[in-house]
C-alpha cells in the first residue's frame, strides 16, 4: 500500500498564520460556549433573576423527568447575533424571542456591517436565514445595521423586502469601527 506524504510545513508562515487564526476562533468558540452555558453571562443571568424568571436550562430541567437524556442542539446558534430562543410558558415550545421590546410582535435583527470577508459572509448568511425563518412564521421584523453611513433600518414584511435590504447592504460602505451595541443603549 502506498503511503501518502504530507506537503504541509508546520514552520511556514502560512501554517503559522492559519494556526494563529484557528486558535483565535477556538478561543471565541470557547468563550461563546461558556457564555451560553452560563445563560448569556452574568448580566443576563442577573436580569432574569431580578425578574424572578428561570434560565432556559432551569426551565428545561423542570419540564423533563429526572434522569431523562437531553441533547441540546446548537447551543450557540444565535451567539453574537442578538437573537435568542425562549421556552414559551403557554405552549412549552421553543420560540424565537426578540431581545428588544417588539412593536406589535415585530422582531429586531441587528448586524454590524464590518469584519473580514468570512465574518461578513456569516453575518449575511445569518441575516438571510433568520429573516426567512421569521417570515416563514409570519413575524415581520426590523433590520438594524451599523454601516459606514451610520445606523440604517429596514422594515421587513415580505421576502422581496429582505432581498432588497440584503442587496442594498451589500452595496453600502462598511462601518470602519464600533458596533451597534456601543451606539445603541437598548442593546447594552
Amino acid at each position: 500500500m502506498q503511503t501518502l506524504k504530507s506537503q504541509i510545513n508546520p514552520n511556514s508562515k502560512e501554517f503559522q498564520d492559519n494556526k494563529r487564526a484557528y486558535m483565535e476562533l477556538m478561543a471565541r468558540y470557547r468563550e461563546g460556549m461558556s457564555m451560553s452555558m452560563q445563560g448569556g453571562g452574568s448580566v443576563a443571568v442577573e436580569k432574569h433573576k431580578k425578574r424572578h424568571k428561570l434560565l432556559a436550562r432551569e426551565r428545561i430541567d423542570q419540564l423533563i423527568d429526572k434522569n431523562t437524556p437531553f441533547l441540546e442542539l446548537s447551543p450557540m446558534a444565535a451567539y453574537d447575533t442578538y437573537i435568542h430562543w425562549k421556552l414559551s410558558a403557554k405552549t412549552d415550545e421553543l420560540v424565537l424571542r426578540e431581545p428588544m421590546e417588539p412593536e406589535q410582535g415585530r422582531a429586531v435583527l441587528t448586524m454590524d456591517l464590518n469584519g473580514t470577508p468570512d465574518e461578513l459572509d456569516l453575518k449575511f448568511s445569518r441575516l438571510f436565514s433568520y429573516g426567512n425563518r421569521l417570515l416563514g412564521t409570519g413575524i415581520p421584523f426590523e433590520v438594524l445595521t451599523l454601516t459606514g453611513n451610520g445606523i440604517e433600518t429596514w422594515i421587513i414584511h415580505e421576502k422581496w423586502q429582505l432581498n432588497k435590504c440584503t442587496d442594498a447592504l451589500l452595496c453600502t460602505p462598511f462601518a470602519k469601527e464600533g458596533s451597534l451595541r456601543d451606539r445603541t443603549p437598548v442593546l447594552r
